[in-house]
């Protein structure tokens, strides 16, 4: 995700990945409805709609401990809050397929290098040039993996079906420009780790299959200012490669060797809770299996059943009979494929369960920790799982780590850029480390419903793992769950009263809730969260719009001025003098940065007269810019009505905003809202911009 942004900002960008290979299995195959929202900030989301499976529900289905051991259906819950957002619902894609189509996307962009099959082994960071601008004080040293025998867990009877996106292979990186801007992310356990490489025939088994993806050896040449750009003669095997960055994240999964390296302490415990997790074809006479299902056995355990694309389903199994030792560790060794299935076999008799086709098992423990830290002088970061790790029941590993760099990446393109100060990356760890540790409540409070056997543990007196327990933490936990309920405090970035919600560092705090911003002009668009999409009609065309679509990853904040009755002519005096105002601000940045009005913030326009009250030339042109080109923007300007098509989209109404007077709402980057004022707070907005734009 941090690649896809520097990708769009059109900023060099090093991966390094110390695997050889690409994922095979994994278990972040949950997509909540937010994840897929930025999915379709970067244009990624249709293949992953269509190709996945789509959960609609949540079936609770407890067992019965009379005689008969019958699983009797409790009730049927919506999988995500019903109208929250523009995808109705989550869906289940697998890990690799995931990956392969970012790979896609990133290898578009020739600025965006891959390196596999190389490892840290030394890490220096010059703290003295921690706030010089041209500064590379990171110096990161790389080795060659060594080929080790591969200990994946493949059932025997696994094949791989995998069509693979087609990719081009990208030149080797030049890192050593003088005024480059280089960003080494590195990745073990993240979604970024791919070399780019050409479509392959993967319609095979998976013994072929490994043999064809055969590593693809592209050096990283030796970066030192006396070496040249074109320098690219090949490594030894056993070469050690030395790269200067500017900045590093760190994305190696849970035992990360960055953070390992800075010795930042993770925060938490781990918990007693065994689980296996076993996809597989089931052949069965459980009518619900193409249900997401709940199931609760007081005597065998409990199940998570999700299904997936193809026929697969997942099966998290409470392992109750295994043993905790010392620590709180268990012996891995002890717990097989057969384990996991004979535990789901008992769970759902008396329906009968088998299968011919194993795609992937493993077990895990359930530990949950929050790193103290997320950055180092805000030079090297943390992301994912590096610095927060759960259970994955929940499907929120990979969508609060996507989330994660969704926050980091436009921060550091427009640092890079020359557009923000510094002290802009400081709202990462403030913003993103309240949401781990909100997370992990999260998470604890679910792994005690799923896996609690007394009341004790935390069951009630409806009994242990009773289904409106289960129903009652599922309901409470769905906003959070579906990834709408990030709410970032007050800051530099966030202009709303410190509230309980304010998230540490409080000199970043301090300067916010007297900018100008007000809540009560859009009561129903939270200060702090992701802009709530509504359908609007385009002026020009009358077709409609999710207008969420429009707050594309980009790297721009967006001013939405909401012109109210533009009809009214006292009301688009109104409006003319907010586009007087600010078409100033705009070019209060040096000319150097800025080559056009959309450079680092677009205007965009929803108005409530109607279509035919008003000509597209009427608007001042900051709302529909002119290019000698291309001609006017007809794509800027929305109306608040009825379409021939669809239903009205009562923006005005859903959003609480005054259909006559209007207000100006202003999202970050990453679509969370952090201003909202008057058409004549201007002032107060570029005073709110103030706090950390180069101006």
């Amino acid at each position: 995700m941090a690649a896809l942004w520097m990708s769009r900002c059109g900023l060099k960008t090093l991966l390094v990945d110390k695997r050889s290979a690409d994922t095979r299995n994994g278990l972040a195959d949950g997509i909540q409805a937010r994840t897929l929202e930025i999915l379709d900030s970067f244009g990624l989301v249709d293949p992953v709609w269509n190709e996945s499976y789509h959960l609609g529900e949540v079936r609770v289905d407890p067992k019965d401990h009379g005689e008969d051991g019958k699983i009797r259906r409790s009730s049927r819950i919506p999988n995500t809050i019903p109208h929250i957002s523009y995808f109705s619902q989550g869906v289940i894609l697998s890990q690799h397929r995931i990956e392969e189509m970012l790979l896609a996307s990133l290898a578009l962009y020739p600025q965006i290098e891959m390196q596999r099959g190389l490892a840290p082994i030394s890490l220096e960071y010059d703290a003295s040039e921690a706030e010089v601008d041209l500064a590379f004080p990171i110096t990161l040293s790389l080795q060659p993996v060594k080929k080790k025998r591969s200990t994946r867990r493949l059932s025997s009877t696994s094949l791989l079906p995998c069509p693979f996106a087609q990719a081009r292979l990208v030149k080797p990186l030049e890192i050593n420009q003088p005024r480059g801007k280089i960003i080494s992310t590195l990745s073990s356990e993240s979604l970024i780790r791919y070399t780019v490489q050409p479509a392959l025939d993967y319609s095979v088994s998976s013994e072929v299959l490994m043999r064809k993806r055969q590593r693809l050896n592209h050096p990283i040449n030796k970066c030192s200012s006396e070496s040249t750009p074109h320098d690219r003669s090949p490594a030894k095997k056993d070469a050690i490669h030395v790269v200067k960055a500017k900045y590093v994240i760190g994305c190696d999964g849970a035992h990360s060797w960055i953070r390992n390296q800075l010795g930042i302490q993770m925060k938490g415990e781990q918990t007693d809770y065994i689980w296996g997790v076993i996809d597989i074809v089931p052949i069965t006479n459980f009518p619900d299996i193409r249900s997401r299902c709940a199931i609760h056995s007081a005597e065998s355990g409990n199940i998570m059943l999700i299904p997936r694309e193809g026929r697969l389903v997942r099966l998290y199994c409470q392992l109750k009979k295994i043993e905790i030792g010392q620590e709180a560790r268990f012996d891995r060794s002890k717990i097989t494929e057969e384990t996991i299935f004979k535990t789901a076999q008992e769970i759902f008799k008396p329906y009968t369960l088998e299968y011919k086709y194993c795609d992937n098992w493993t077990v895990y423990q359930v530990g949950q920790r929050v790193g103290e830290r997320f950055s180092v002088d805000n030079r090297i970061f943390l992301a994912g799982d590096a610095v927060h790790t759960h259970s994955p029941k929940a499907g929120q590993g990979m969508n609060v780590s996507i989330q994660d760099s969704y926050n980091l990446g436009w921060k550091l393109a427009l640092v890079l850029q020359g557009f923000a100060q510094r002290n802009l990356l400081s709202t990462y760890e403030q913003e993103r480390r309240a949401i781990a540790l909100e997370l992990i409540a999260f998470d604890q409070h679910y792994s005690r419903v799923w896996s609690s056997q007394s009341q004790s543990a935390g069951c009630d007196a409806r009994g242990p793992m009773s289904s409106g327990l289960f129903k009652e933490a599922f309901e409470k936990q769905k906003l959070f769950s579906s990834g709408f309920a990030v709410d970032y405090g007050a800051s530099i970035l966030v202009a709303k009263s410190s509230d309980a919600q304010s998230q540490r560092r409080d000199d970043l705090s301090a300067s916010a809730g007297h900018l100008g911003s007000k809540q009560g002009l859009a009561l129903n668009i939270p200060i702090g969260k992701r802009f709530p999409s509504a359908r609007v009609v385009n002026h020009s065309d009358a077709r409609p719009w999710e207008f969420a679509k429009w707050l594309k990853a980009d790297g721009r904040f967006r001013i939405i001025l909401f012109a109210g009755d533009v009809s009214n002519e006292a009301q688009m005096q109104r409006v003319r003098r907010f586009c007087v105002e600010t078409e100033r601000l705009l070019q209060t940045k040096s000319e150097k940065r800025v080559h056009d009005l959309d450079s680092w913030i677009e205007v965009l326009t929803i108005h409530s007269a109607t279509r035919e009250s008003i000509e597209l030339a009427e608007f001042p042109e900051l709302l529909h810019p002119f290019d000698e080109k291309q001609g006017w923007d007809y794509n800027k300007i929305f109306v608040d009505g009825p379409s021939y098509y669809e239903s009205h989209g009562e923006a005005y109404r859903k959003y609480g905003i005054d259909r006559q007077i209007g207000c100006v709402v202003v999202t970050r980057p990453d679509q969370h809202v952090c201003w909202i004022g008057e058409l004549e707070g201007v002032s107060e907005l570029r005073g709110f911009f103030e706090g950390f734009v180069a101006f």
